[in-house]
């Protein structure tokens, strides 16, 4: 695949906050492409490093923190393309935030502190559009009625008006999503983006992504630890582990034939219907990414029951292809 096949190319990124304690590798030499109109899955253990990865797209970070590597946006806007590191910008640049929240926009995971408890909702998302789409008030009222009608908003015309400490988790959730959605972004990053929703809200959502994603061409980068809902949604998965992507490939290629051993139990411990089998487990906890104390060689090493002793505590595997377009990181493979 080309690269002009591709919208967004993160290239050996490295995040690293800085603790009164030391120093953590949140993310270390991690690796992703996005292709055009299509959504990438994002999946591992709690505190892996995907929301801080997502995050690191927009460059909304906290600080103190380092931020190495490439995030390469391929920008097309009128047919004109340009390429952009969003690296190398200026976090409270004027490039940045006309990309932030228009071009690129993000539902996070919690949206009761996302939202200001000074401002009703609707102010907050037409701010949102009086900023990228229309400097009209009434029309962005409009707009913001509609989008919130479309995910399931109760009563938009007057809960609009409604400050976020007055709504439950789950209408924060809706009000998150019409909010992120409502500018038509390009890139879409949503974080569990159905978390706090019922089924029936959950199966509305998502339904309204892929009916927005195939309206205006918009990718989404997707985020959750249901790999049932994963594997509905995503084209193409990539498995994060300890700061570090530990399997690519086609959604079909990693849930059917699955390669690194962490992947592998992780799939084993969803239950099957009508199967009668224990679930599968881990052993062990992922370390704090610590860097004095990461392990050393393969990250995942003190907890693979199939660790070589002398090879896997030695360096960290390289990205090995063994099939077109399904890349593990183990020695397993080389």
């Amino acid at each position: 695949m080309e690269d002009n096949d591709f919208l967004l190319e993160v290239n050996n990124l490295k995040l690293r906050f800085i603790m009164t304690e030391g120093e953590l590798q949140v993310v270390d030499g991690f690796n992703f492409k996005i292709k055009k109109n299509k959504t990438l899955g994002l999946a591992g253990e709690t505190g892996c490093g995907k929301s801080v990865s997502a995050a690191a797209i927009l460059r909304v970070n906290p600080p103190p923190r380092i931020l190495e590597g490439e995030i390469l946006y391929h920008q097309n806007i009128e047919n004109k393309k340009k390429n952009i590191n969003l690296v190398k910008l200026d976090e409270q640049g004027k490039e940045i935030r006309d990309i932030r929240g228009n071009e690129i926009s993000m539902i996070v995971q919690e949206p009761m502190l996302a939202f200001s408890p000074l401002h009703t909702v609707g102010n907050q998302i037409i701010e949102a559009i009086c900023l990228h789409r229309t400097p009209d008030k009434e029309e962005a009222r409009e707009i913001a009625i509609d989008m919130l009608e479309r995910v399931g908003f109760p009563d938009p015309p007057k809960k609009i008006d409604a400050y976020p400490w007055q709504l439950s988790g789950g209408l924060c959730q809706r009000a998150m999503i019409a909010m992120a959605l409502v500018c038509r972004p390009t890139l879409l990053l949503a974080d569990e983006p159905t978390t706090g929703l019922d089924v029936t809200i959950q199966a509305q959502i998502l339904d309204l992504m892929k009916e927005l994603q195939a309206k205006f061409g918009m990718s989404i980068l997707f985020i959750t630890h249901d790999l049932g809902v994963m594997a509905e949604m995503v084209e193409d998965l990539v498995i994060m582990y300890l700061g570090e992507d530990i399997e690519y490939g086609s959604t079909e290629d990693i849930f059917h034939r699955p390669k690194h051993p962490y992947t592998v139990n992780l799939l084993k411990s969803l239950p099957k219907l009508g199967s009668k089998r224990r679930l599968g487990f881990i052993k062990g906890i992922p370390p704090l990414p610590w860097v004095d104390s990461l392990p050393l060689g393969c990250r995942f090493r003190p907890r693979c029951p199939d660790a070589i002793k002398g090879v896997c505590d030695k360096e960290r595997p390289p990205a090995i292809e063994v099939e077109k377009g399904h890349k593990v990181r183990c020695f397993l493979y080389a």
